[in-house]
């Protein structure tokens, strides 16, 4: 869910990355109910929430770090009209 964040600051669907994206992701994107029903279903699944994505994973080569979300939405030069630089709020 940081990622889809990320995407939706880059699109300008948010005015700013939220400083408090975490927090968001956690009541949003549930995983501890997730990993509760994968659980009860004899499905194994990822203990961390997050995981770095290298650029082979996608089409514009571009890494993702979700420790650093601010940088990666940096790190693009094509984006909505919006300030060149992104930065939490």
């Amino acid at each position: 869910s940081i990622w889809l964040m990320t995407q939706a600051a880059r699109w300008g669907q948010l005015p700013e990355f939220p400083q408090n994206a975490e927090e968001l992701a956690r009541q949003s994107w549930r995983t501890d109910l997730y990993r509760e029903i994968a659980a009860e279903m004899g499905i194994e699944c990822p203990a961390d929430d997050y995981k770095v994505e290298p650029s082979e994973a996608f089409i514009d080569n571009i890494g993702f770090d979700p420790s650093d979300p601010v940088g990666y939405l940096n790190s693009f030069e094509i984006r909505a009209d919006r300030p060149t630089r992104i930065f939490m709020s």
